[in-house]
């Protein structure tokens, strides 16, 4: 459980599944529109097979499936998810429990922290008074650097023609500053060079000015996205690949999901493969 993303895998509705695995009746049911990255298996015995997402049945099984009628011999499987897999969400209330969470007692968390800081600094002022002040003084000059990103940040919104003076900066966090928020202002060749940046956030920031362009993107620049060592940045132009679906998009994407080592850059390849093209298979 490193990421959260593959946290959520165990609380997310099922139609939010990268994968899923639907088991059928061995007869009786044809089925249209299969979801993207779904494996529909026909069992006479459905609920003998274990580990599936669903089971969708004519008729009452001895496990909990999604029953569909006699007369339905022809389901969409897509429509099927989204509308009836709300019956077998078992954990829709640990995820409204979490957000409660997230929403309520947790905002009380950082209160009791700044409340208790306040009581021992002011418990130490009446003791220590220089030491109090010489802490605080420091702590205001820690925000000078801060002020002055916020400053460059205001600089270059209020004057995008400012990002490409600072796009030759030997600072890293001003190149960030011009890719972020003058982009508008940068040209393709700007930002193509941007992507061979030594910064990670430069190099992400500039694959994401290169998709909002939604020009043509040339294939050396792609094929640098989908290696780049920073996992985020290949996820994100697994994702354009997903968006431009220009001729060989599939098949890159094809390949970064047999070849990459991060799973979570294969999950956004492979549903950017379902953005172009849905991938199902249908087994007896």
């Amino acid at each position: 459980y490193n990421h959260t993303l593959l946290a959520a895998q165990v609380i997310k509705p099922i139609q939010a599944h990268t994968q899923k695995i639907i088991l059928l009746p061995e007869n009786g049911i044809r089925v249209i529109n299969p979801p993207h990255g779904s494996l529909l298996i026909k069992e006479k015995d459905p609920c003998s097979i274990k580990g599936s997402t669903l089971i969708v049945s004519q008729g009452p099984l001895i496990c909990p499936s999604i029953v569909v009628g006699n007369k339905n011999t022809t389901i969409d499987a897509r429509s099927i998810i989204q509308k009836e897999s709300k019956k077998l969400d078992y954990n829709n209330r640990l995820r409204n429990s979490i957000g409660l969470f997230l929403k309520g007692p947790i905002l009380f968390i950082p209160l009791f922290v700044f409340a208790w800081i306040a009581l021992y600094f002011s418990f130490l002022f009446d003791r220590h008074k220089i030491v109090v002040l010489a802490m605080m003084l420091t702590y205001f000059i820690s925000f000078i650097p801060h002020l002055y990103t916020i400053s460059l940040i205001h600089t270059v919104k209020d004057n995008k023609e400012m990002a490409r003076t600072l796009v030759l900066s030997d600072n890293p966090k001003e190149r960030y500053i011009a890719v972020k928020y003058g982009a508008e202002a940068l040209s393709m060749d700007d930002l193509l060079v941007l992507t061979d940046d030594p910064g990670p956030k430069v190099r992400l920031r500039a694959y994401i000015a290169l998709e909002d362009k939604n020009e043509y993107l040339p294939s050396d620049a792609i094929e640098k996205g989908i290696r780049d060592p920073q996992l985020i940045i290949r996820a994100k132009t697994c994702s354009m690949l997903g968006t431009i679906r220009d001729s060989r998009s599939f098949e890159l994407l094809t390949q970064v999901v047999r070849e990459d080592p991060s799973w979570y850059v294969r999950a956004y390849a492979y549903s950017a493969m379902g953005a172009i093209k849905p991938v199902y298979k249908i087994v007896s």
